[in-house]
């Protein structure tokens, strides 16, 4: 059920290959154990050889498993030790099929029976070791270390998230690497007569990988939920308002923004919205200036901020926009993404151009009435002396009659 369960995970959602890996080891568990299962119950040493023998051949399936989940999972393992865990457990399946009826064994001439858990089960009782055997368990070794490093790396990092995922899984892999290495040996070696039961200790394995697993899925979910929340509250918020969000992935050259915002630069439903088609929609006179805000907000390091003009084609009508935005950087200060949002403000300039040309339109009369209140002051200030004059040349036309 696991396997299948990590195994939709993994084609829904295929950059989460640690569901892949762990599906892979459980369906190579199930393997082994149906082997192992065969083994115990068979009283032939032909089909115990032979079931062994299909063990070794699916054995290295749990270990790439387990490897793979390791590297995907924690992020922390040295590529060459991980190739080395691969290639010496390939060499050792090599040997599997070339050295004897199987890794463990050379041959086996008589099983015996024992009691276990109320049952009988066969067990080897002479047969001969194959000392090939040490390159599995070289191998083993190998493995160990691997997870053992990549733990380590990952405890260092330091993040609580990422200790305790070091402790509970990369601990109990160790344990059981340990076990299921020992264990086959020990049977092969004549110390102990048990059945060679590896399989047990991956099912530990798969029990620890999948309960750390289980709990980011569910924080995935956690997650999911709010993001989509939070994405219909950012809806709400751009219906019933004038804001629409965006962002541009730098390297990729990639905008991306509402639908009002493909709308407002014509872009058709397929068509890329790039950089250079941002400035395109821009008005001619404002493109300049909001090249030059983007430099300065790559430079510094800061906020982008500009105000500037859309009309997306010479007949389209213009609509002004607020632009403000946050610049992320990549780990070695190159622009990897700037995040923000438009803000329309057309109503806003055009109250302001309204009001502007109520002020001039004032300032206007403000001037003609200045113009009247002058002309009035002069008119007065001429009349005085004007009717003097006046009355002394009508005054004076008189003494001239009268002789």
């Amino acid at each position: 059920m696991l396997a299948l369960i990590h195994g939709v995970i993994w084609c829904r959602n295929q950059h989460r290959w640690e569901s892949f890996w762990l599906s892979m080891t459980a369906f190579a568990v199930i393997g082994m154990l149906a082997c192992e299962q065969v083994a115990m119950f068979t009283s032939s040493p032909a089909v115990f050889e032979q079931c062994v023998w299909w063990a070794h051949m699916v054995y290295p399936l749990v270990c790439f498993g387990v490897l793979g989940f390791v590297h995907a999972y924690f992020g922390t393992g040295r590529r060459w030790l991980f190739g080395l865990a691969i290639g010496t457990r390939l060499l050792a399946l090599v040997a599997n099929c070339t050295t004897g009826t199987s890794l463990h064994f050379i041959a086996i001439h008589r099983l015996e029976k024992i009691p276990l858990l109320g049952q009988q089960v066969s067990v080897v009782a002479d047969w001969e070791a194959n000392p090939w055997v040490r390159l599995g368990q070289f191998s083993s070794l190998v493995f160990l270390i691997y997870v053992v490093d990549a733990s380590w790396r990952l405890w260092k990092k330091g993040t609580a998230d990422e200790r305790r995922r070091g402790i509970v899984v990369g601990a109990s892999l160790m344990i059981f690497i340990v076990f299921a290495a020992a264990m086959p040996g020990l049977v092969a070696a004549g110390v102990i007569k048990i059945p060679m039961n590896s399989s047990l200790a991956f099912i530990g394995m798969i029990l620890a990988m999948n309960y750390e697993l289980g709990g980011d899925v569910l924080k995935s979910a956690r997650l999911s939920q709010d993001l989509t929340m939070s994405r219909r509250h950012m809806e709400f918020a751009e219906d019933v308002s004038d804001l629409d969000f965006w962002s541009w992935d730098i390297p990729h050259n990639e905008i991306t923004g509402s639908a009002k915002v493909r709308e407002l630069f014509s872009l058709g439903k397929s068509e890329a919205f790039t950089f250079e088609r941002f400035i395109q929609g821009l008005h001619p006179a404002d493109r300049a200036q909001v090249r030059q805000a983007i430099e300065v907000s790559f430079i510094n390091g800061g906020d982008f901020h500009s105000e500037h003009r859309v009309q997306a084609h010479p007949s389209a009508p213009i609509h002004w926009m607020l632009v403000r935005g946050q610049v992320d950087f990549t780990p070695d200060q190159r622009p990897l993404q700037i995040r923000g949002v438009f803000i329309e403000v057309t109503d806003r300039k055009q109250k302001e151009a309204l009001m502007e040309a109520q002020k001039q339109e004032l300032a206007h009369l403000s001037r003609v009435n200045q113009l009247g209140e002058l002309a009035g002051t002069l008119a007065h200030e001429l009349s005085q002396p004007l009717t003097a004059m006046l009355n002394n040349s009508q005054v004076g036309s008189r003494s001239l009659k009268a002789g």
